[in-house]
């Protein structure tokens, strides 16, 4: 059936208030609800193009520094973002003149791959649900989350964090609709509640499945490799996110906005709750305009039509699209995307 059809029949089932009992004792029932919308919204998947998803303000950015030695430049926590001496590994105590020694042994770095080919792995699903049923492979593979820009149907150059240079790379990545990216947020939230229930591994391969916003804001938010407090403290775990502190918009005498940026505010609840909300629907954060560049947080995975993630060479007017090799990039034949996000095969 149409997508919008399967997807408002869901979301009626998801609307009512015993859908965890339905869940555990009517699971055929629902899962015959959840699977027509996924497979209706892969079928609107696998027909996306760059020139519906720029239209449709639906199109992310982001920069993929310089070079193919980029590939998997890897940076770990910083201090302050992460509170790396939370975590280190105790050592035995020590007497005469070892006590003048480092008692403790700081804990390996935890590596994100910030690169071309780190993108095209996080759009591997088996990196995140093997089909043998095994571990996701995010954490040893530095596939976390990372930073993007949403992009309004203007110009595109103007909407970069930096100034682009010859043979800068970029990653364009297109998002689901805000209906869709709803609908996936509540059954995740269902499935996550209840992970012994039959609704979890399906919403687990979906998730390795679909590209998603954890959070969005219409400024620059100040987001980094941030370290989690387990209660191991020999292997932490890290997320890719807002830590202590993160940036809001300057206010003058009269509470108006003056369109600068306050840096090193305390984070809080509530500014995440509204981040993550805006990352729903994420087209907002492009309503109003005292900001040239926004901040969205993606979760790159796979996408039905082979041609995203899309990647693309500035070659000083114009982004070349190339199709990543085992040996480096193939831009014969290729089309290119201009500023203004024309598509020119």
């Amino acid at each position: 059936m149409p997508l919008p059809e399967s997807r408002a029949a869901l979301d009626r089932l998801l609307r009512r208030q015993d859908i965890a009992l339905l869940v555990k004792n009517q699971w055929d029932h629902v899962k015959a609800h959840i699977e027509p919308w996924w497979t209706d919204y892969k079928d609107w998947e696998e027909h996306e193009s760059f020139a519906r998803a720029f239209a449709d303000q639906r199109m992310t950015v982001r920069w993929a520094k310089r070079g193919m030695v980029a590939q998997m430049e890897l940076q770990a926590a910083r201090p302050g973002m992460a509170n790396l001496e939370t975590f280190k590994k105790p050592q035995p105590e020590l007497k005469g003149p070892a006590a003048r020694m480092a008692q403790h042994q700081t804990v390996k770095n935890y590596e994100l791959d910030v690169g071309i080919r780190g993108v095209a792995a996080r759009a591997n699903p088996a990196n995140f649900c093997p089909d043998t049923g095994g571990a996701s492979r995010k954490a040893e593979l530095g596939l976390h989350d990372m930073s993007a820009s949403l992009l309004r149907n203007q110009d595109i150059v103007a909407q970069l964090f930096n100034k682009p240079e010859k043979g800068h790379l970029y990653v364009f990545m297109p998002l689901a609709l805000p209906d869709d990216q709803d609908i996936f947020h509540r059954l995740n939230g269902l499935a996550k509640a209840d992970r012994s229930s039959p609704l979890y591994p399906l919403v687990r391969s979906y998730r390795s499945q679909m590209t998603r916003l954890k959070l969005a804001c219409e400024h620059d938010m100040g987001t980094n490799f941030v370290a989690l407090a387990p209660e191991d403290k020999i292997n932490p775990r890290f997320r890719y996110g807002i830590g202590r502190l993160t940036k809001v918009p300057e206010l003058d005498e009269q509470r108006r906005p003056t369109g600068k940026l306050e840096s090193d505010v305390a984070n809080t609840p509530e500014l995440i709750a509204a981040r993550k909300q805006a990352a729903i629907n994420y087209r907002q954060i492009l309503e109003r305009e005292l900001f040239a560049v926004n901040e969205i947080t993606i979760a790159y995975r796979q996408h039905k039509n082979p041609a995203f993630p899309m990647f693309a060479e500035w070659d000083g007017t114009q982004f070349c699209v190339f199709v990543l090799t085992k040996f480096g990039k193939n831009k014969t034949g290729q089309a290119k995307i201009t500023s203004a996000g024309g598509w020119v095969a």
